[in-house]
């Protein structure tokens, strides 16, 4: 079966392309430029750069699958799975398509929607208020506890008015007061659409990762984040696997939430876990491959190549033994030391506070654990690490440049 890839771009990409080909498979994958983390990877057979988005590369892609021959499509990004399923019907005719159909991604995209999903099954989700005008806020405001923070309900729904009205689009916004929530909301009233106001919670990232049949799960894994970026929460830059032993009673109601929307494929259902609590508050769910890919790589989930054996060949999957493992992505754990050690100012959450010693010398630690692996790095595919330092030395160094440019056009004036 040939294996195409869509999105070879990140460490996410990579992981795929690396479960793949290990596995046998000949991997076919497409990135925006050749020098592309999985373009260069040993495990990547066919390495593309892909057309330009929308018709261009619906193109490309059926040009790639010949008629008749059994193919699979593998997307990573929202983004290009909401334009894969426009054309959905005659992509099918070529591929089995190994991502979840827009009806699905919009019942898990909408965080009202999946809000009421998961209190339908009893899962803890966060306090939030959704105002449509700005005056809204002062009715609001004696409900609210700071600090908060902001998200959108529908990323994409939104994406391109931000970029018309030349406002950034932010995964998520501290805010400790109300004055500084009222600055935040104040520039959308633009666009006539308002983020989430969230309650802030304790604790920590927990992912609960499946992957399921016709909403049966057939593979778990789950992980915890010990570093994240920014440091006050966001995304992973170094987690480690949690044994499908601890978590089991949130499992089931991740399993059973999972069940009540018949999902097909890869989810992450992801929480901020408080372990002083022992609380769980659903954040959101993701129904594609998530950041932390890499991690459950290496532990031994195989979510990729097992996606393939379930949904393309109809095989049977056994649950694989996870092993005890830590996950690093390196560029972000330098964003991270550097901004507790050296911009602390910036760190927006006031109830976090790190030790700058700790916390140097456990990123120093790190590099002589026996069980910590890399999200880019790996010793039998090791161009991709070589490509990503070379990147980001250009991206610094173009960034440095820049600067003193300014510099000297300030001193001239």
């Amino acid at each position: 079966m040939q294996l195409v890839v869509l999105g070879a771009d990140s460490p996410i990409g990579l992981a795929l392309i690396r479960d793949l080909g290990r596995s046998g498979y000949a991997v076919t994958a497409l990135g925006r430029k050749m020098s592309a983390l999985g373009l260069v990877s040993r495990y990547c057979r066919t390495p593309l750069k892909r057309a330009a988005d929308g018709e261009p590369l619906i193109a490309q892609l059926l040009e790639l699958a010949a008629a008749g021959q059994p193919a699979a499509l593998l997307a990573i990004s929202e983004t290009d799975i909401a334009m894969l399923n426009r054309w959905r019907e005659p992509l099918a005719q070529r591929y089995n398509l190994l991502f979840a159909d827009a009806t699905q991604m919009a019942q898990v995209l909408d965080k009202r929607l999946t809000q009421q999903q998961a209190d339908s099954v009893g899962i803890a989700t966060a306090t939030s208020w959704q105002l449509q005008t700005l005056a809204e806020l002062e009715a609001v405001a004696p409900q609210l506890q700071f600090p908060l923070i902001l998200k959108w309900a529908n990323p994409h729904q939104v994406s391109a008015l931000l970029h018309g009205a030349g406002l950034t689009l932010h995964k998520i916004q501290y805010c400790r007061d109300l004055a500084e929530l009222t600055a935040c909301l104040t520039p959308y009233q633009a666009i006539g659409h308002f983020p989430l106001i969230q309650r802030y919670y304790a604790g920590h990232g927990l992912g609960q990762f499946f992957l399921c049949r016709e909403g049966e799960a057939l593979v778990c894994f789950q992980h915890e984040r010990v570093h994240e970026w920014p440091p006050e929460g966001g995304s992973a830059s170094l987690c480690k696997t949690a044994g499908n032993h601890l978590h089991q009673a949130c499992a089931e109601r991740s399993k059973a939430l999972l069940k009540r929307l018949n999902w097909q494929g890869v989810a992450m259902v992801e929480y901020r876990y408080d372990p002083a609590t022992a609380h769980y508050v659903l954040m959101e769910i993701n129904g594609r491959f998530w950041g932390s890919t890499p991690l459950s790589l290496c532990a031994g989930a195989n979510f990729a190549s097992n996606l393939v054996k379930a949904l393309a060949l109809q095989q049977t999957i056994t649950q694989p033994q996870i092993k005890a493992r830590y996950c690093r992505y390196m560029i972000p754990e330098l964003k991270r030391l550097w901004r507790i050690v050296v911009q602390p100012g910036l760190i927006k959450d006031p109830q976090c506070h790190f030790n700058k010693a700790a916390e140097i010398a456990a990123f120093v630690g790190y590099f002589f654990h026996p069980r910590c692996r890399y999200y880019v790095f790996a010793w039998d595919d090791p161009a991709p690490f070589f490509a990503d330092l070379t990147q980001a030395l250009n991206k610094s160094g173009n960034a440095l440049l820049r600067a003193l440019r300014l510099q000297k056009l300030g001193n001239k004036s």
